[in-house]
């Protein structure tokens, strides 16, 4: 049985120590203790992300030690901005999966050097959309700009009106639904202001109004609604 202490205290060390005994370890309660380290590990500078990559795609990225390396990845938060260059780096990595959690953290981290090269590999969704490293790097794009925020937010909306694949429209209304930032609400009050706007995101957008709007909009929000729910009522 793995010692939770142990591994709490496995955890702290260095990312090279851990990594060569996820490795390099041939007991099997060793091997086990240094694997539940990578998973509870969290990247302390940008060295460690290469590092990281190099364990996760090992094996095909199939194995456990690989999806220890993609947890603790996982494990980067949005105070760690230190680490966005190391990310930016990855957004051309010919692994998917890798590709998404780069994208996935530079949108968490508001990567401003990432956002642009994010928006142009959006003009070639629809043709890189087969295999999974495409489906990967197609998921990656549309979560990384929703962790953007306002800035995400036109881009998802682009992508959703352009293309012609019903997932990728389900994914981006999913994602749009799931942003979380005060500073995009002038935008979805925009959207349910627009008596041409398409049902769908109209839809999303008052649910995102509600959501979003603090107490001192309500009068403005309720007077929106009203006026949405009137339109709809004509149509």
């Amino acid at each position: 049985m793995v010692n939770d202490a142990e591994v709490e205290k496995l955890a702290a060390l260095p990312l090279d120590s851990i990594a060569a005994k996820v490795k390099g370890a041939t007991n099997k309660k060793e091997k086990g203790q240094y694997i539940g380290a990578l998973y509870r590990f969290k990247p302390k500078g940008e060295k460690d992300i290469p590092t990281l990559v190099n364990l996760a795609v090992e094996d095909d990225g199939k194995g456990i030690a690989s999806e220890a390396a993609f947890r603790a990845m996982a494990n980067v938060g949005p105070g760690d901005k230190a680490l966005a260059p190391a990310f930016v780096k990855l957004l051309d990595h010919k692994n998917g999966h890798v590709q998404y959690v780069a994208m996935e953290k530079c949108g968490l981290l508001r990567s401003k050097e990432a956002l642009p090269k994010m928006i142009k590999g959006l003009k070639s969704i629809d043709k890189n959309a087969n295999g999974k490293d495409a489906e990967w790097r197609i998921r990656g794009l549309i979560v990384g700009l929703g962790k953007y925020g306002k800035d995400g937010l036109p881009e998802l909306l682009k992508l959703y009106k352009g293309t012609s694949d019903d997932i990728v429209r389900r994914f981006a209304l999913g994602t749009i639904q799931a942003i979380d930032d005060k500073e995009s609400l002038p935008q979805f009050m925009e959207i349910v202001r627009n008596k041409n706007e398409d049902l769908k995101i109209k839809s999303v957008a008052i649910q995102m109004v509600g959501k979003l709007g603090a107490k001192e909009n309500m009068p403005e929000l309720m007077e929106i609604l009203r006026l949405v729910e009137s339109y709809v009522f004509r149509r």
